[in-house]
């Protein structure tokens, strides 16, 4: 049922660009993160001394185990008893240890990934949530326009897209920002299945236009706006 709504709702997206509902769209597959990188003038990526250490610890303690069961499988082994039981620990034994292992390597690579301001602070989450039934163009315009974060038309579009955020949601609206470099990126994106004709093949972001920038003077506290939208509704 869910993958039927989210191949619905991939049509009626489709439908509504091609009738001017989306206009010019920059149509890229990438989403905010990814953006970020096609940016290194605004921001240059680095990893998280402590996510490091967490995952580093975390793959070395399932290399660690994953040797320890190898060296000692026939004692371990014959430490359990009955044959389903026998069955299902070495099934355990054998797999959990390297799936440990490359879950905290997977982490280090991907997961400790961060973004920071060259010379300054790191980029954080101000806001996300996704949405339908609000016209991106209009959010898209609300994210440029803003003067503050208590403006009327931005309040407006942030109480309409949490009303409006039940899954499956087609667009996501996500704000990172740094306040101590007074810098935000704002981006709209779609959801869009990865393969129009597999509903269950997940899902992927599709940039609808430039990501607004917005810094020095410009900058406005999307974390205040979104609280203050939350609290409004």
């Amino acid at each position: 049922m869910y993958s039927q709504q989210l191949r619905a709702l991939n049509q009626s997206h489709q439908t509504a660009a091609r009738g001017g509902f989306i206009q010019n769209t920059v149509s890229k597959d990438i989403g905010i993160r990814n953006y970020l990188k096609t940016r290194p003038d605004l921001v240059a990526p680095e990893l998280s001394p402590i996510r490091t250490a967490i995952f580093t610890i975390i793959a070395l303690a399932g290399l660690g185990f994953a040797i320890y069961v190898l060296t000692n499988a026939e004692d371990l082994i014959a430490s359990f008893e009955g044959r389903r039981r026998a069955s299902v620990s070495n099934i355990s034994l054998y797999v959990l240890p390297p799936a440990i292992a490359i879950f905290g390597t997977i982490g280090m690579i991907w997961w400790s990934r961060r973004w920071r301001i060259p010379g300054g602070g790191k980029m954080q989450t101000a806001f996300m949530s996704g949405f339908n039934g609000v016209d991106p163009n209009e959010v898209w315009a609300a994210l440029e326009s803003a003067q503050s974060p208590s403006d009327p038309h931005l309040q407006d579009v942030l109480r309409r897209i949490h009303r409006n955020n039940t899954p499956p949601t087609g667009f996501d609206l996500t704000i990172m920002h740094s306040q101590q470099d007074q810098i935000l990126v704002a981006a709209v994106t779609r959801s869009v299945l990865k393969n129009p004709n597999d509903p269950n093949g997940g899902m992927r972001a599709q940039l609808e236009r430039e990501a607004v920038v917005r810094r020095g003077n410009a900058y406005i506290d999307f974390k205040v706006a979104g609280a203050e939208a939350l609290k409004n509704i």
